[in-house]
């Protein structure tokens, strides 16, 4: 069975229940309150709070309304606001009991709404979970046209789909591991919104986010993505930057994820990191993907051929899709079907020899 193959999510009042359980199991006997429903039925009419007694016993038990009301929820929690002040009632929307336990004992942990999550999230898990090799301009490299390549990976976890992408530190800098983000996806309108953080280095505490247009109904683009990666940069100047990101996924999941983002991670000219990967023949289109400048914008000489006849200039930046969805397609598939070229996406891939041959070289 698939990390995509699992049950349906728990509905949201049966979330409610076991969280609400374990606050009265946990902390009732420390406020005074007996144990069982009846008794913590009647525990909130001397509270005085507006929930009739079948809504509270609906909510103990499991099988009250799945979409409660913010001020339903709060009444809920009422009995505990002396033992946590700060307690708020969408806590007991908490899927994770670790997280809830978390909530409990701490604050750094914040909450947001996504309107039908629950609904949407399987399809999307089902359509996007895997691992993506990424490309794009460097923000730590030497001079403007080092490309990164990263990886990504998505999962579901129980009914949360989550990420980790991992990220190098400098161009160059022997011994160095990749290091990495991890975040949530959440399905937003027609995007695809990956919000991530970084805190694994002391005083380098960053954040990432990535935008990727929800392609589900384009099937040629299930293997391919270009979206916008946003972050700042871990050296020098920390300037907020964002690049232009392509996404292939892995013909092949790998056996080592860990091993894999190791070797597969780089930072590398884009002349020889491209065409390596892509083959010369496609590396001038990968590269106009990742550059995507505005509109109107002065550019090289043959990536304004690829642009044709320039047009009034773009004060944002702005994905061109309909260049990219009419031509990657056609490009990743040629990529596949060609023997020569030893990408990470690429079932024939393989770091060692990879290795081997480069240093022959």
């Amino acid at each position: 069975m698939t990390e995509t193959d699992k049950q349906p999510p728990e509905p949201i009042c049966k979330i409610i229940s076991r969280n609400l359980r374990h606050l009265f199991t946990a902390y009732g006997g420390t406020l005074g309150i007996p144990e069982g429903t009846s008794n913590i039925v009647n525990h909130y009419n001397k509270l005085n709070v507006e929930l009739s007694p079948t809504t509270i016993r609906g909510f103990l038990e499991g099988n009250a309304s799945n979409r409660p009301q913010e001020a339903t929820l709060n009444d809920l929690v009422f009995p505990f606001s002396k033992t946590f002040p700060r307690i708020e009632g969408s806590w007991l929307l908490t899927r994770d009991p670790k997280t809830f336990l978390e909530l409990l004992g701490k604050r750094n942990l914040v909450q947001i709404e996504v309107p039908s999550y629950d609904d949407r999230v399987p399809s999307l898990a089902k359509w996007i979970a895997g691992t993506y090799v990424a490309y794009r301009f460097a923000f730590e490299g030497e001079d403007d046209r080092d490309v990164s390549r990263e990886v990504l990976h998505i999962w579901l976890d129980d009914s949360v789909l989550r990420f980790r992408m991992s990220y190098w530190s400098r161009t160059s800098e022997p011994g160095q591991e990749a290091l990495e983000f991890s975040g949530l996806v959440l399905p937003v309108g027609q995007s695809i919104f990956f919000v991530g953080l970084s805190t694994n280095q002391a005083q380098r505490d960053r954040g990432r986010s990535l935008f990727l247009h929800d392609d589900r109904a384009h099937p040629r683009l299930r293997n391919c993505a270009l979206g916008l990666l946003s972050s700042t940069r871990l050296h020098g100047d920390w300037a907020p930057c964002v690049a232009c990101t392509l996404l292939i996924r892995v013909e092949k999941e790998p056996a080592n994820l860990t091993q894999f983002i190791q070797d597969a991670s780089l930072i590398d000219s884009s002349g020889t990191l491209l065409a390596t990967d892509f083959g010369e023949k496609h590396r001038l289109w990968i590269e106009a993907f990742l550059d995507n400048r505005p509109r109107g914008s002065i550019k090289e000489p043959e990536l304004a051929e690829l642009d044709g006849k320039p047009g009034i200039r773009e004060p944002v930046l702005r994905l061109n899709r309909g260049r990219f969805n009419e031509n990657m397609p056609g490009i990743l598939e040629d990529v596949l079907k060609n023997p020569g070229i030893r990408a990470p996406f690429k079932a024939n891939w393989n770091q060692s020899k990879q290795g081997a041959s480069e240093a022959e070289a």
